[in-house]
């Protein structure tokens, strides 16, 4: 990615120094040392960056490598930030309305493993969520709350029990305390078993702490200003999916064949972390973004 584009992208934070890119390539451990140095713009270093996050930069190149870093200097920055309460509830409400929806009792399954049909008729009213399939009261047609049940599994929320959807021990602090379930859910959000997701899923949500913006140099902008049209929600969704597809690519990533990977390729990862990010906004298939959100993405990327 130039860096003339790079800049345009992530502008909102102030200029960060930048270590030696060739520090960044190799040792992990000092990798995870020379993060932490980083001064995000405020005087204070990077907290530790999570294993996922360093794994990425340790098998990227040097010009990704610091562009990578720069991304997470900068989104660092926004850490001091304030938060409100209220945007904190609304971006952690579908886990809690799940969890206190499963409660103590747990909910009985159907004979093929689902929610049954008004429970997910309840969630998908109560979040907002929209009807794309028949009555959307089928959770494997209800892409959301089957996405919003398998991130809580993810997370150790709830698990299966004798036919039943229960609260996990942990499951049970953590709703009970949202400080607990910010953190359940942001690891929740990074971890993947496929190293390709894995390694979008990072970029994703790195480029939502540090507030991602369209570039004006985006074809998809160019192309809407070209037509005297502003851009939709999805044309600034694929135009986020074309940059995390630049980004893994600059890092070294090839798919079917060698070829570069393309928005169609990442769009599967991106598309489920951001679908949870925002789903308590209304914003299920929009890059979201709010204090709250960024501080999600930042728990998924920085030990605390």
């Amino acid at each position: 990615m130039p860096k003339d584009q790079f800049d345009s992208i992530f502008q909102s934070n102030p200029e960060v120094a930048l270590p030696d890119p060739a520090q960044l390539v190799g040792d992990l451990h000092a990798m995870q040392e020379l993060l932490t140095s980083l001064d995000p713009g405020h005087g204070t270093p990077l907290p530790t960056p999570r294993p996922e996050l360093t794994a990425l930069l340790g098998h990227s190149g040097v010009e990704a490598a610091q562009n990578l870093a720069d991304i997470a200097a900068r989104a660092a920055g926004f850490a001091d930030e304030d938060i409100p309460q209220e945007d904190l509830d609304t971006t952690l409400r579908p886990w809690q309305l799940l969890l206190d929806t499963v409660g103590t009792d747990g909910i009985r399954l159907t004979s093929a493993g689902w929610l049954p049909p008004a429970v997910v008729v309840r969630l998908r009213e109560e979040l907002g969520f929209e009807r794309p399939y028949g009555k959307g009261n089928r959770e494997e047609f209800t892409v959301e709350v089957k996405n919003l049940r398998e991130s809580a599994t993810r997370a150790g929320l709830v698990r299966r029990a004798k036919g039943r959807l229960v609260l996990t021990k942990f499951g049970q602090l953590c709703r009970d305390s949202q400080n607990e379930l910010i953190y359940a859910v942001a690891q929740s959000l990074v971890r993947d078993d496929v190293e390709f997701d894995q390694d979008t899923r990072v970029v994703t949500l790195l480029f939502v702490a540090a507030d991602w913006k369209i570039g004006p140099d985006s074809r998809r902008a160019a192309d809407a200003a070209a037509r005297g049209v502003d851009l939709s929600p999805f044309d600034i969704l694929h135009s986020f999916e074309d940059d995390v597809a630049h980004m893994l690519h600059d890092i070294g990533w090839q798919v079917e064949g060698q070829r570069p990977p393309n928005a169609d390729d990442v769009r599967p990862p991106v598309v489920r972390v951001l679908n949870r990010l925002g789903a308590g906004h209304g914003k299920e298939f929009e890059v979201p973004s709010s204090p709250a959100i960024r501080k999600l993405a930042r728990l998924a990327l920085f030990e605390q």
